[in-house]
């Protein structure tokens, strides 16, 4: 195999087998396509692919590229696991799959038993996943029959090697639904989990939906929540009298349209005398005093800074009634789903054209749960959506495409008829609506899948109901393929 081979100091293939991927592309761009050897191509490859970026028009190239390179290679196991791996970063998963498979086949020998396990681990990977919907009904179904056993024993735990091993076991649990899931338990207080959504709206939508799913028996002998709760006017007290430097906060609330920002100040965020944690901390404390709820739900960005925002400030511990007072939250209603408020999200200017079309790019305006939904798209972020189905969990974020033409009738009444009919048709349990985008030549129904064939099946009906000529559907990560609903 290409990948035993001892090669040249300082060739291609060294410089990809010692991790300078950078270099070695460019060791590979500086030699004639003409002489490079097999030796240069694959270790080009084996550069292109893994190499770390953002998923970008040009990352896609690269991956092209690299598939090029190694057509003219020989069909060895690295070989062949290079092209799996450059259609797996594609997104184009049942090519990866294919090319996985030819690379265990049993017919090689010897039998690279690392290489063997690496595509063994990308094939179980590569393969369609199970649904949310699915996950989280097994995830209760096996937490309810331990449940009063794990209650047993948060009571009995005396020590932290017990506690411990309690809070292992309900991590088991809740892993079935989502792997990794972080939540916090308080030993000394009532039967409770408290997910933690990490500043991601997404994440946000997808725990809700886990806790909504509970069990009634479940429901009625723990206290399930998301994030940190809104605190009450005796939390806030409690906060105010306790002091400390996020005292001295000072907050403005910054609107356009119907989007809110905030913006912090504190002396410890001056660029000149940075303190070290201070921006988490920073952010905690707003946290603290609005709850992750609010917090995640009403602005669109909160910008930290280290000199005082210009216009009218207030104390961080008024934050919370002025929203009050602005009617954009209300701590009586402990049924409000703040978490799926939605609202209009202007886009400041249309993106330049880029040499790739991609859907989205021609949005002005969206109505949405979340304002980072166009943004992290055309920049190819993975600080909103890390994977086309967010991590293994098997929910899938993405939206429906179709044609805005003159027979269809008025775009935004459209859009609204569209969102109203569809969150109707999705009564929450196959899918989340996430809102609507309007562009200038095609509209957009965005979806957070629990259960992506039924759910897609459900907007194909209602799409073809409207008369719509065709419609597509597209995953909120650019490099996964185009897929014709009808």
């Amino acid at each position: 195999m290409l990948s035993n081979r001892k090669p040249e100091p300082g060739s291609v293939l060294d410089l990809a087998n010692n991790g300078d991927l950078d270099s070695a592309i460019f060791q590979l761009n500086t030699i004639l396509e003409e002489q490079r050897t097999e030796a240069d191509r694959f270790g080009g490859a084996q550069a292109l692919i893994f190499r770390q970026d953002w998923l970008t028009p040009t990352r896609r190239k690269e991956l092209r590229q690299a598939l090029s390179l190694l057509q003219s290679l020989p069909d060895a196991p690295d070989v062949l696991y290079l092209r799996g791996a450059a259609y797996e970063h594609l997104g184009e998963y049942d090519e990866a799959s294919a090319w996985y498979k030819r690379a265990t086949d049993s017919s090689f020998r010897p039998r690279p038993m690392g290489l063997y396990t690496r595509c063994r681990k990308a094939l179980k990977l590569s393969k369609e996943r199970e649904s949310f919907r699915s996950r989280v009904q097994k995830s209760w179904d096996a937490f309810s029959r331990q449940e009063s056993d794990l209650r047993r024993q948060m009571v009995e735990a005396e020590t932290t090697e017990q506690e411990e091993k309690v809070s292992h076991q309900i991590s088991k649990l809740l892993g079935m639904a989502m792997p990794e899931v972080p939540w916090v338990w308080e030993p000394d207080t009532a039967p409770e989990i408290q997910l933690d959504p990490g500043q991601h709206k997404i994440t946000a939508l997808l725990q809700q939906y886990f806790v909504d799913h509970a069990p009634q028996a479940v429901q009625d002998t723990w206290y399930l929540h998301v994030g940190e709760p809104i605190p009450t006017d005796e939390d806030l007290e409690k906060l105010r009298k306790s002091g400390g430097r996020h005292a001295a906060l000072d907050v403005r609330i910054q609107q356009s349209g119907d989007d809110l920002d905030l913006v912090a100040y504190h002396p410890s965020l001056d660029p000149h005398n940075p303190k070290t944690g201070a921006r988490e901390e920073i952010h905690w404390h707003i946290v603290q005093n609005l709850g992750e709820e609010v917090y995640l739900s009403t602005f669109c960005w909160v910008y930290d800074r280290g000199m005082p925002p210009e216009g009218h400030t207030i104390k961080l511990g008024q934050l919370l009634p002025t929203l009050e007072a602005m009617g954009l939250v209300d701590r009586k209603d402990r049924n409000t789903t703040l978490y799926r408020r939605r609202y209009f999200h202007f886009i400041p200017k249309l993106p330049e054209p880029t040499a790739e079309h991609h859907w989205r790019e021609d949005i002005s305006l969206a109505f949405t749960m979340d304002p980072r939904l166009h943004q992290s798209y055309e920049t190819g972020s993975t600080d909103v959506y890390p994977e086309p189905d967010l991590a293994g969990t098997g929910a899938v974020p993405g939206f429906a495409v179709f044609p805005l033409t003159k027979q269809i009738g008025n775009p935004p009444a459209l859009m609204q008829t569209l969102l109203e009919a569809l969150i109707q048709a999705m009564d929450g349990d196959v899918g989340l609506v996430l809102g609507y985008a309007i562009g200038l030549r095609f509209g957009y129904l965005d979806l957070l899948a629990w259960d992506l064939h039924p759910a897609l099946d459900t907007v194909r009906d209602l799409l073809r109901s409207h008369s719509i000529p065709w419609a597509c559907w597209h995953t909120f990560y650019i490099p996964s393929p185009t897929v014709p609903l009808y």
